[in-house]
């Protein structure tokens, strides 16, 4: 006779309930805050960009280019 252990696979599952329990207890800024950050991020990347852009065209305007 074969015996099999499902532990593992119940233990997965409890783990994905208790951490679906704390992420609702904690309120939406637990799935919302890492999207803020990376909208922060991106912004902070197309203003970076920006600067430079107008840099090099400042330096190019400033040699006669």
């Amino acid at each position: 006779m074969i015996k099999r252990s499902y532990k593992g696979k119940h233990q997965a599952v409890k783990n994905l309930v208790l951490f679906s329990c704390f992420a609702v207890g904690k309120g939406t800024p637990v799935v919302t805050q890492p999207l803020e950050n990376l909208k922060t991020f991106v912004i902070a990347v197309i203003g970076a960009a920006g600067v430079m852009m107008a840099g090099v065209s400042t330096v190019l305007t400033f040699l006669g280019f």
